[in-house]
């Protein structure tokens, strides 16, 4: 909902505020029906308009993986990894997201592809 729930300013474009009482007016709609289950998400809870956070009736916070789950993530994408560079891993990327942590480990596996190409394995 970033891109269509951020927060009113002066500097909002007309088109992107209209978007927004409309997305706002919708909700207020599937309230009513109570049939209807609206799920959002978001990385940047801060920059959402406080319209659109109090027509939740609850938030659940997912925080950063802890560092058993950074383990797990990276056993995931980097293969070639024994389990105390793993263990390693895991511990060097404290305060990394999951998909932080992925892309970590996809540039090493194509990094060691490369190598491996190449024969310097």
């Amino acid at each position: 909902v970033d891109s269509l729930a951020q927060a009113r300013d002066k500097e909002m474009h007309e088109a992107t505020r209209r978007m927004l009482s409309v997305l706002l007016r919708q909700i207020d709609g599937f309230e009513q029906e109570k049939r209807v289950v609206v799920i959002a998400a978001t990385n940047r809870r801060q920059d959402l308009d406080p319209a659109l956070i109090s027509r939740f009736d609850s938030s659940i916070t997912f925080g950063l993986p802890d560092q058993k789950t950074r383990e797990e993530i990276a056993a995931q994408y980097a293969r070639h990894l024994n389990s105390q560079e793993l263990a390693t891993l895991s511990v060097v990327t404290e305060g990394m997201t999951g998909r932080d942590l992925r892309d970590v480990c996809q540039q090493a596996e194509r990094h060691w592809a490369s190598k491996l190409i190449r024969g310097q394995i």
